[in-house]
């Protein structure tokens, strides 16, 4: 059976949450402001499977490239329900996401008025939220038996530091704030200062990724 607009409702649909769970292809694609990063975990993940299972049941009976290609793309996702604990999120590639954060959003982050201080400081908190959860993953991982083989830990701490060395870059340069008033320039800094100073990940291997 062909419904190529009912097929094409449902792909538009599952773009638009790739866009919400990547808010660097977001900006790429929408422009605008990203008011938020995804924290992740295993919580995000059974959510996004239960939705993704939903979405692919409704493409039952339908033929065609798009409804094929959709088809694969959501059968990927609900296969993330048997890959997630075997993926380590300290890995280059796995953490990669830090990095294009920084660079991509809060590098490029402009302050205009009080709104964009509290989005900047919201933005802040996820990644730190990030930071942990990638810590409590990488603990109940360890709960599961699944550890990093020997050969890839040297890689993965050089991954951390690297991380680690790179947040300070999250402190805003005082040449960015000249817009603000001085209220609201300070309390920008000692909100940023609050989390890349102060607050500490619990969560095992990661409880270093903020430097003191």
């Amino acid at each position: 059976m062909r419904d190529d607009a009912a097929v094409r409702e449902l792909a538009d649909q599952v773009w638009e949450r790739v866009l919400d769970r990547d808010p660097v292809a977001a900006l790429r694609y929408r422009g605008g402001q990203v008011d938020a990063l995804p924290r992740g975990g295993p919580a995000a993940m059974e959510h996004d499977v239960s939705v993704a299972a939903g979405a692919l049941a409704r493409l039952t009976g339908f033929d065609g490239v798009e409804a094929a290609f959709l088809r694969d793309h959501l059968a990927q996702e609900v296969a993330e329900a048997q890959r997630f604990w075997y993926r380590f999120p300290v890995t280059p590639y796995n953490a990669y996401p830090l990095y294009a954060y920084r660079s991509e959003i809060f590098a490029v982050a402009g302050f205009r008025d009080g709104s964009d201080v509290d989005r900047y400081l919201k933005l802040l908190g996820d990644y730190a939220a990030l930071v942990e959860q990638l810590g409590e993953t990488m603990a109940g991982q360890r709960t599961r038996g699944i550890r990093l083989p020997g050969w890839a830990v040297p890689e993965a701490m050089a991954t951390v530091r690297g991380h680690a060395t790179a947040s300070p870059a999250l402190v805003v340069a005082p040449e960015r704030v000249a817009g603000l008033s001085f209220g609201q320039a300070g309390r920008l800094a000692d909100g940023v200062a609050r989390v890349v100073e102060g607050r500490r990940p619990t969560g095992g291997c990661c409880a270093r990724w903020m430097p003191r």
